[in-house]
């Protein structure tokens, strides 16, 4: 929870502001652990929040845009797609998805 604390309101309200394109490397690299960190504990918007802001970095280091790639990849993976069963929540097999 203390990574969660320190982590700038910037990066959470998703504003489209100038003020997050001169971050040092190393806060670069410690916001995309961070990253690694919520979707280790399945906490979504805030691993979507981080995605999105290092992605508008203008010099991305090279270890935060290699983990910020980790974190899309994984993000995509843990959203919840359009191929969920109405009636029983569960996401649909290949077939249900070929027969819908």
């Amino acid at each position: 929870m203390a990574i969660v604390n320190q982590i700038s309101l910037g990066v959470l309200s998703n504003n489209g502001g100038n003020s997050h394109t001169q971050i040092s490397p190393i806060m670069q690299e410690r916001l995309a652990e961070a990253g690694r960190v919520a979707l280790r504990f399945n906490i979504v918007g805030l691993a979507g929040s981080i995605v999105s802001y290092l992605g508008k970095t203008r010099q991305p280091n090279q270890r935060a845009l290699i983990l910020n790639e980790y974190n899309k990849a994984e993000l995509l993976i843990k959203k919840k797609g359009d191929y969920v069963d109405k009636n029983t929540g569960m996401s649909m097999s290949m077939s249900q998805i070929k027969d819908a």
